[in-house]
């Protein structure tokens, strides 16, 4: 049997190419199975990893807005109440320019019916003025017409010359001026 011997070894020699193909095969697919299992609970991981991520960056993205609406807020709150303060501090400059301006307003109104006022009696004085001028006019042409006649008449009762007469005549025009001039200072005292 030595050819058996070497179909022996054929045969073994088969049978470990086979066993060694099917080491191979069983080996292959047992590596892929593994490579598979591996990458599965490695993406598993890893999808865990990133969804923990993900929420981790959501929930800090959401902080941040929420932080940024929060400053934002106090933000335009400070910037109303400062804008609320000068419109305030504005109205209170404003009213009281206003009040200013009414308090001149009325002073310069008292001080028009003051004016109105003063000149009113001035003109009434100066109408008085005016009158008694006239009037002391008016007596003293009638005085003057009044010393003539007078003047004439001494002159035919008397047979005074008429220098004479108009010495007479003036002392007599002088007593009536005096006592018509301390009439009119009297008047004008006592308005």
């Amino acid at each position: 049997m030595p050819t058996d011997g070497v179909h022996i070894l054929a045969f073994d020699y088969w049978t470990a190419a086979s066993t060694a193909l099917a080491g191979l095969l069983v080996g292959g697919i047992l590596a892929v199975v593994a490579i598979r299992v591996l990458t599965g609970s490695v993406l598993g991981a890893a999808r865990q990893e990133s969804g923990a991520i993900r929420r981790a960056a959501d929930s800090e993205a959401d902080s941040v807005r929420q932080r940024a609406e929060l400053d934002a807020e106090r933000a335009a709150t400070e910037r109303k109440a400062k804008v609320d303060q000068e419109v305030a501090e504005g109205r209170a400059e404003l009213k009281e320019r206003q009040n200013r301006m009414s308090k001149r307003e009325d002073s310069l109104e008292a001080s028009m019916t003051r004016l109105s006022d003063r000149e009113s009696s001035l003109d009434k004085r100066q109408s008085a003025v005016q009158k008694r001028e006239n009037e002391a006019t008016d007596r003293h042409d009638a005085l003057d017409a009044r010393d003539e006649t007078i003047t004439q008449r001494l002159s035919e009762v008397a047979e005074l010359s008429v220098d004479e007469a108009r010495t007479e005549l003036m002392q007599r025009v002088t007593e009536l001026s005096e006592e018509e001039g301390a009439h009119l200072r009297r008047t004008i005292i006592e308005r």
